[in-house]
């Protein structure tokens, strides 16, 4: 059975970092002080000053989520776009929340305190949360941001989130489309295929968007 080409429109390399040169900019467009933004993002004023120049090479995700946020951008946006050379429409554009959900709550993740949010551009909080990944799924890489759509259908080569009704537990997958849908891993050292059971299986979502947030290693 073919596996199908490899979606690369989720998946994509991590770019250079230009959070420094960002942050500073973002700072003195808005005239926040590193006190003002380390109040916001409850982090210390320090912290913020190291960011800014600098001298703090591998922040943690909380840290640059929250500075995020604080400036109504996505991450991609805060660490990798060049905003001064974009101009104000990046600042002053739409954006929306959407909840980080905790992996063992998401089939009821509308009734359940988020774990966290994240910030998105032309998204639905109806219809879309974000997980949180601990370890590798093959090419989504742990301490990064799966973005995931409950109401988009889920076509062959698809990454989705699938539940399994016996243990409850939450994986991701790739969907094959042939005769029958098929399930195939993502983590290379299994590399197994099942046929997709409406009695075992639930695809709870679509992924439709990947956030590499380990940007300084």
């Amino acid at each position: 059975m073919a596996s199908g080409n490899k979606n690369e429109s989720v998946v994509s390399k991590t770019p250079n970092s230009n959070l420094t040169s960002n942050l500073q900019y973002l700072m003195k467009k808005t005239r926040v002080t590193s006190v003002d933004l380390a109040e916001s993002v409850k982090v210390s004023a320090e912290l913020i000053g190291k960011l800014k120049n600098g001298w703090l090479s591998n922040p943690s995700l909380k840290v640059l989520a929250g500075i995020a946020r604080h400036f109504n951008l996505t991450l991609q946006e805060l660490v990798f776009a060049d905003l001064k050379n974009i101009g104000n429409h990046i600042i002053e554009k739409q954006i929306n929340y959407i909840p980080v959900v905790d992996w063992a709550k998401i089939k009821s993740w509308k009734d359940e305190s988020p774990v966290g949010s994240v910030v998105v551009e032309n998204s639905s909080r109806d219809s879309m949360f974000a997980l949180h990944l601990v370890h590798d799924y093959g090419e989504f890489k742990s301490g990064s941001y799966v973005f995931v759509n409950t109401q988009k259908k889920p076509k062959s080569n698809d990454y989705v989130i699938v539940l399994n009704k016996d243990s409850g537990t939450a994986n991701i997958k790739k969907l094959i489309v042939e005769d029958f849908y098929y399930l195939q891993s993502v983590i290379a050292d299994l590399g197994n295929v099942v046929k997709y059971n409406e009695q075992e299986h639930q695809i709870y979502g679509v992924i439709v968007g990947y956030q590499n947030t380990k940007f300084f290693e």
